[in-house]
This record gives structure tokens, C-alpha cells and sequence, in this order.
């Protein structure tokens, strides 16, 4: 699979062995403290002020060139400021937050694993909410199978829809959720459909 927002962080200097790696790791941290601040504080400029914190901790030789180190920026902190908007999250409280999940299928009987970036309660139900460097549809068709067995399973009720949002060219997928989708996917699945 991917690897995804769920790299180890060092507390010092964000030390990885690429710069996906490196970007993968400071937009976790930078995510998960906007959400760990009330709501009433989340703004543009205390985004802005996380970026600055954590991005400077990158090492720039990591990337292709000072110009490439610099436009990955450009374009996360530009997508970082579309996808966290105060105005538009509101209130928004995740009761998961950067979680890894390792659960037993009672259905496959084996152990599927699931990195929840963000989980939100919304309306009656709940939100899962991905971000991603780049779009892949192979692992967000994975991953929402994935979501889907665990959650049903786990929380007894599927969330209402999947958000994938792609911090590189900022794009934002949404994929809703109905129980069909999970009486279809348990019917055809197998032990190695969720194989990465």
C-alpha cells in the first residue's frame, strides 16, 4: 500500500528518507495540532503559524531543487488553507484523530488494518475524513472497503460518507456510504481483497 500521512515523527528534525516521506509526516503533525486546538482559536493565520513551525524543521535536500522545496509548499499551505477552513469545519470535534485501528475480521477471520486520519461526528451519523499527497483510486477503492468492514464492525454503523482530500493538487473526492455498499462488499469479498 501507499504510505500515507502515518510516517513516525521525530520531535527534533523531521528526518525521512524522501521528501514525500518528510511532507507526509509534517502535514500529519500540522493537521493533527489545528484539531487538538478548540474551535474557537482555529484560524487561517494559527494554520499558517503550524506550517511555518513544522515546515522549517524539513530538510530541503530532500527535494530536487530549492524551487521544488518551495512549491510543495506553496501548494500544501494552499491546500491546507482550502481544506481546513474554520467557516466550513465549524465546531468540528474528531473523536479519531490520526488513529490506527487493528481489528480481526469477524467476517474475513483475519487482521485488517486502518489509519483514520480524521473521524467527526456530523449531523446523526459520522464522517472519515483521508488526506493524501496524491490521488490513487486503487487505494481509496482499499481503503473504503477497508472502512467499511472495520467500521461496521466495530462501531455497529457505517459512516455516512468518505472524504479523500489530495494536498498536492487539491482535490477533493467525497465518496458517500450505504449499507448496500457493505452487504455488496461482504458478499464478493475474500481474504485477499484487502491485500495491499
Amino acid at each position: 500500500m501507499k504510505r500515507n500521512l502515518h510516517n513516525a515523527i521525530d520531535e527534533g528534525c523531521l528526518v525521512h528518507e524522501n521528501w514525500k516521506q518528510a511532507v507526509e509526516a509534517a502535514v500529519k503533525k500540522i493537521i493533527a495540532k489545528y484539531y487538538q486546538t478548540s474551535p474557537s482559536r482555529r484560524s487561517a493565520a494559527l494554520l499558517l503559524k503550524l506550517v511555518e513551525q513544522t515546515w522549517k524543521r524539513i530538510d530541503e535536500n530532500l527535494f530536487d531543487s530549492l524551487a521544488h522545496y518551495y512549491i510543495v509548499l506553496a501548494k500544501m499551505l494552499d491546500h491546507l488553507l482550502r481544506f481546513l477552513h474554520p467557516l466550513r469545519d465549524g465546531n468540528c470535534c474528531p473523536f479519531l484523530l490520526f488513529e490506527r485501528m487493528e481489528y480481526v475480521s469477524k467476517q474475513l477471520k483475519e487482521k485488517i488494518i486502518l489509519d483514520i486520519d480524521i473521524g467527526y461526528s456530523e449531523n446523526e451519523g459520522y464522517t472519515i475524513r483521508k488526506f493524501m499527497l496524491e490521488e490513487d483510486e486503487q487505494f481509496q477503492n482499499r481503503y473504503k472497503q477497508a472502512v467499511l468492514i472495520i467500521c461496521k464492525e466495530v462501531f455497529q454503523k457505517l459512516p455516512e460518507k468518505i472524504e479523500f482530500y489530495s494536498l498536492l493538487n487539491g482535490t477533493c473526492r467525497v465518496v458517500m456510504i450505504a449499507e448496500q455498499d457493505y452487504k455488496k462488499l461482504i458478499r464478493g469479498l475474500t481474504p485477499t481483497t484487502l491485500k495491499c
